[in-house]
């Protein structure tokens, strides 16, 4: 048995809802669904803290395509990085498959501007 580890980059906004998704594919790269749907092993907040709620299961949209959907904290103290842990079987092999999500919560930019007098 081996372990697959792929990494999923986003961005958002404080108090966003963010779409994680698993694409799922068989030996020979086309999706497909694994016995069991992928799950969202646990998502890491900002401060290093698991977020309540995990393990949870992910949404079939199509064919070896899953999504879950959370939501960031509000404000500027939800501003930093999170870390999301999803995993599945391989539909062909059986190998466990892990994706992990690094999800980088950016403060809103607020432009200024001064007029000269």
């Amino acid at each position: 048995m081996s372990i697959n580890i792929l990494l999923n980059p986003l961005s958002s906004l404080p108090g966003h809802n963010i779409d994680l998704t698993a694409e799922v594919l068989d030996i020979n790269g086309f999706r497909a669904d694994p016995t069991v749907a992928p799950i969202v092993n646990w998502i890491l907040d900002r401060n290093e803290v698991l977020m309540p709620g995990f393990p949870a299961t992910m949404t079939r949209e199509s064919i070896g395509y899953y999504t879950y959907l959370f939501e960031v904290g509000h404000g500027l103290t939800a501003v930093g990085p999170y870390i999301a842990s999803i995993s599945w079987q391989n539909p062909s092999t059986g190998d466990l498959e892990y994706l992990f999500s690094v999800i980088d919560v950016v403060p809103p930019v607020i432009n200024s501007y001064v007029s000269p007098m």
